[in-house]
């Protein structure tokens, strides 16, 4: 990836690690500050499907691994983002959560869908916290995104046309979309001028079938309008 980017003409470094590990989020954290001088942005995308399958049949690991990638993995990253960018008076974190286990579910994933659900409980706490002092934080909802873990989960044709029928039964994800379909929303939650864009959670690919209500949150001394993110 990193060679992906310079061939276009950007500038980018990689550090191979785990996300379980605080010292990993640390010394991402550091090595950032390093090539770039400061930290502004922060997407916190890494996940896992975890262990699937019968809730009854679950492993205590299974589950706890799944919470610790999905979850901690991403608290102990914006611990240390925030920490870094209160240096400078404010920055972005935006987490990667999933309309899974928000507005439905499905059966088999219980250990992804509460570990992802978490991050919006974070995003939220986070942005309440750190909102005064110029930190924004949000979260995506994406659908259904052609990845791996997508063909993984959704590894039959019954399951494919559930998650990309609009008419489907408990809504469906209406479309599938590459991972790039996603940038674009992204984005727009790292620009300086969306400085009260906070505590919130964006459902990506066909929001109207997936209904989100947007909570006000805190950011500076202003306080942003409960309302509907769409598009």
């Amino acid at each position: 990836m990193v060679a992906e980017i310079e061939a276009e003409g950007g500038d980018a470094v990689a550090l191979a690690g785990d996300v379980r590990s605080e010292a990993y989020a640390k010394a991402l954290v550091a090595l950032a500050v390093e090539r770039f001088g400061r930290l502004d942005i922060a997407f916190n995308n890494a996940g896992t499907l975890g262990e699937a399958g019968p809730s009854t049949d679950v492993s205590e690991a299974g589950w706890n691994d799944a919470v610790a990638i999905n979850l901690t993995g991403s608290f102990l990253g914006a611990k240390h983002q925030i920490a870094e960018m209160l240096k400078h008076g404010g920055g972005s974190v935006i987490f990667t959560s999933t309309f899974v286990g928000y507005s439905f579910a499905f059966p088999g994933v219980a250990a992804y869908s509460a570990s992802k659900s978490g991050l919006i409980g974070l995003t939220q706490a986070l942005a309440a916290e750190f909102g005064p002092r110029g930190i924004r934080v949000n979260a995506i909802l994406p659908g259904a995104v052609e990845t791996g873990m997508y063909r993984e989960m959704n590894d039959t044709t019954d399951k494919q046309a559930f998650m990309t029928n609009p008419g489907a039964e408990a809504g469906g994800a209406a479309r599938r979309t590459r991972p790039l379909g996603a940038v674009p929303r992204v984005r727009r939650l790292c620009f300086r001028h969306r400085h009260c864009l906070t505590g919130r959670w964006r459902c990506l690919h066909h929001p109207e079938l997936i209904p989100v209500v947007a909570q006000s949150s805190q950011c500076g001394r202003e306080r942003t309008q409960p309302g509907r993110l769409g598009r």
